[in-house]
C-alpha cells in the first residue's frame, strides 16, 4: 500500500494515490514482490443522502442521492426493505416509490462499486386512525391525511362534513354516515368492514381512483302501494336485480324502458341485474297502503362507482338513464358535458289521490318534472326541481346523440342530496320566464315554463325545449309550437312585444279551473303578460290576478294565447 501510494512501479504500472475519476483507493491486497504483481480494488465514493420525503396519502416515499459520479452512465442498486436497480446519468437523483421501511444503496460505474449507504429509514405522517374515541395523535382527517377507522365503538368518526385524502375501513368496524352529511374522498375507498350511507348522505371522489370494497347505500321514499320510482344504481355489483332492491314489489311491477321499441316492458319477478347508468321501473311493495304513503328504503350494496360512466344510447327515442354515483350530480353540467342529450324528465308521484267528480273515480296527480337550459317546471307534487339529480335517481331522456359520459370530477356535487329535488346551482346564461300553473281547488295541478333564453330559437331546440309527455291521467296543459305540445319552450332574444304564445291543455272532468303565474325572472318581473281567451273574449294581465274560468273536459289547443 505504501508503494502504491508512493507512486512506485507496480506490475508495469504506476498507480497514484487518488484516481480523480475513481474517487478513492481504499484497498491493495495479494502483493507480491517477488513475482512483481498485486490485486488492487479501487472503491467509489457512496452516495449521500440529501433529503428523505416520507410516504404520503397522494404518493409513496422518495430520497434524494447526490455525489454520484459527474461524468459515464451509473447503476445505482437498492437494498433493504424492497430491492431495485436504477441506470442514469447525472450527479444527483431520486430514488422513487419507496414504502415505509429502511433502505441502503451503492453506485457502481465501469465495474467499480461504491460501499452501502448506512441505513435510512422511509416514514409515513399521512393517515390517521380512528380507535372509536380519538384520532390517533390528535390528527384529523385532511386532504393530505388518510382515515383509517379501526373501531366504531363507542362513537362513530363521521358527524359533520369531511374532506379526506382516502378512507380504509377495516374489518369488524361498522361505520355510519347520518344523512345529510358529505365525505369527500380525494383517493380511494377501502372497505374491509361495513361503510353504511343513510338517505340523504353523499360519497363524493374528487379524482378517478379505484375503489375495494363494498358500501351499503340507502335511499328512502314516501309511497303507496302502486307509485313507482325511477330508480339507479350508486354501485356496481354483480347479479344485483331488482328484485333485490325490492322484494316485496309484485312480480309484474318490475319494469325497464326498451328504447329501440320505444315501450315500457316487464322485468317478471325483477331478476333482470341493474347496471350502472341505467334506469329502472319499480313500483312500490304489494304489502303497501293503498292511500296512505309509507316510507320505503332501498339498499344499494356494492363497491361505490367512481369514475367515468358512458352509457349508450338509442337516438331519437326515449332512454331511461340514472345518476351512477353515491351523491348528487349537477344536471346543467350534465347537459353543458353532453350538449344534444335533450330534457331531463323525472317523475315525481303525488301523495294525495284526487277525485274525478263526473266518475267518482279517484287517480293521482303524478307527473313528469321537465329540465333544459331554458329551466326547470315542478310536477305532480309542484316541487321545484333546480339543478341537481339525487343519489339513485333514474330520469327520462331523448336525445340526438348514441351515448351520454358521467364525467366522475365535472358532475359530482357534495350536499344538495337530502332528497330527489333540491337546492338551485347559478344561472350563467340570460333567461327571462315565465312559470304557469294549471289547477283546480280538487288537487289537479300542472306547471309549464316558457320565456327567452340567450341561445334559443323560435323553432324546436332541443336543448331549450321539452315536449309535454301526458303522463298525468287528470290534466295536460302545454304551448304550442310547430304543432308540439310544450312542458317548457325556450324562445329566442331579443324579447319582442308582438310575441304570442299559443296554450292548450286537456282535462279528465270538467269544472272551474283556475290558470295563474306562479314566478318570473329577468324582464318578467316587470313585464305585463296578458291571456286571451278566445271562447269569453277576455283578457287578463295575469300580473295583477288570476283567471279562473270554466270548462268541458276533453282537449282544447286554440282556447288561450299568451300576448305583451
Amino acid at each position: 500500500a505504501a508503494d502504491v501510494a508512493a507512486g512506485r512501479i507496480v506490475n508495469s504500472a504506476t498507480v497514484t494515490g487518488t484516481d480523480p475519476s475513481l474517487n478513492t483507493v481504499t484497498d491493495i491486497s495479494g502483493d507480491d514482490y517477488n513475482n512483481n504483481n498485486a490485486t488492487i480494488t479501487v472503491l467509489l465514493a457512496p452516495p449521500a443522502i440529501s433529503a428523505v420525503h416520507p410516504v404520503t396519502c397522494a404518493s409513496l416515499g422518495s430520497i434524494d442521492l447526490t455525489n454520484l459520479p459527474a461524468s459515464g452512465t451509473w447503476q445505482i442498486t437498492q437494498t433493504g426493505t424492497a430491492s431495485a436497480v436504477y441506470n442514469g446519468t447525472g450527479s444527483t437523483f431520486t430514488v422513487p416509490n419507496l414504502t415505509v421501511g429502511s433502505y441502503s444503496f451503492r453506485v457502481s460505474i465501469g465495474g467499480c462499486n461504491s460501499p452501502l449507504t448506512a441505513s435510512t429509514a422511509i416514514g409515513e405522517d399521512s393517515s390517521t386512525t380512528w380507535n372509536g374515541s380519538n384520532w390517533s395523535s390528535g390528527l384529523l382527517p385532511s386532504p393530505t391525511r388518510r382515515a383509517i377507522i379501526n373501531s366504531t365503538t363507542p362513537n362513530q368518526p363521521f358527524t359533520a362534513n369531511t374532506t379526506m385524502c382516502a378512507l380504509t375501513v377495516n374489518a369488524g368496524a361498522v361505520v355510519t354516515i347520518p344523512s345529510g352529511v358529505t365525505l369527500t374522498v380525494i383517493n380511494s375507498v377501502t372497505t374491509n368492514g361495513q361503510l353504511i350511507f343513510e338517505s340523504g348522505s353523499s360519497l363524493v371522489q374528487t379524482t378517478n381512483a379505484v375503489n375495494t370494497g363494498e358500501i351499503v347505500y340507502k335511499r328512502t321514499t314516501s309511497v303507496r302501494r302502486y307509485d313507482l320510482t325511477y330508480w339507479s344504481m350508486p354501485v356496481t355489483k354483480s347479479g344485483f336485480t331488482m328484485y333485490d332492491l325490492s322484494p316485496g314489489t309484485l312480480y309484474d311491477k318490475f319494469q325497464y324502458y326498451d328504447s329501440d321499441a320505444g315501450k315500457w316492458a316487464i322485468d317478471y319477478n325483477g331478476t333482470m341485474k341493474m347496471q350502472t347508468g341505467k334506469g329502472y321501473n319499480i313500483r312500490a311493495p304489494q304489502s303497501y297502503d293503498l292511500t296512505t304513503p309509507q316510507n320505503f328504503t332501498a339498499e344499494f350494496k356494492g363497491v361505490p362507482n367512481n369514475g367515468d360512466v358512458p352509457v349508450s344510447l338509442v337516438i331519437g327515442k326515449w332512454n331511461l338513464i340514472g345518476n351512477p354515483y353515491p351523491s348528487a350530480i349537477s344536471a346543467r353540467q350534465l347537459m353543458t358535458d353532453n350538449p344534444y342529450i335533450g330534457s331531463l324528465y323525472f317523475w315525481g308521484h303525488d301523495e294525495l289521490p284526487v277525485r274525478n267528480p263526473s266518475t267518482g273515480v279517484y287517480s293521482y296527480n303524478g307527473d313528469f318534472t321537465a329540465y333544459n337550459a331554458s329551466g326547470a317546471t315542478s310536477g305532480g307534487k309542484g316541487l321545484p326541481f333546480d339543478g341537481y339529480i339525487a343519489a339513485t335517481q333514474g330520469f327520462m331522456i331523448k336525445p340526438d346523440v348514441n351515448i351520454v359520459n358521467f364525467n366522475n370530477i365535472n358532475l359530482r356535487r357534495a350536499g344538495n342530496n337530502g332528497q330527489f329535488y333540491k337546492t338551485a346551482e347559478s344561472e350563467e346564461i340570460v333567461r327571462n320566464r315565465v312559470w304557469l300553473n294549471f289547477a283546480n281547488n280538487n288537487g289537479v295541478f300542472k306547471q309549464i315554463l316558457f320565456g327567452y333564453i340567450q341561445g334559443a330559437t323560435n323553432v324546436l331546440d332541443v336543448n331549450f325545449d321539452a315536449v309535454s309527455m301526458g303522463a298525468n291521467s287528470l290534466i295536460d296543459f302545454y304551448s304550442i309550437n310547430s304543432n308540439k305540445k310544450l312542458l317548457i319552450q325556450g324562445r329566442a332574444l331579443p324579447f319582442e312585444k308582438s310575441d304570442e304564445v299559443p296554450l292548450g291543455y286537456k282535462l279528465a272532468a270538467k269544472g272551474e279551473y283556475t290558470i295563474s303565474i306562479d314566478h318570473a325572472d329577468g324582464i318578467f318581473n316587470n313585464q305585463d303578460v296578458y291571456l286571451e281567451d278566445k271562447e269569453t273574449g277576455k283578457i287578463t294581465n295575469l300580473r295583477l290576478g288570476n283567471y279562473t274560468f270554466t270548462t268541458a273536459e276533453g282537449t282544447f289547443n286554440s282556447r288561450f294565447v299568451i300576448r305583451y
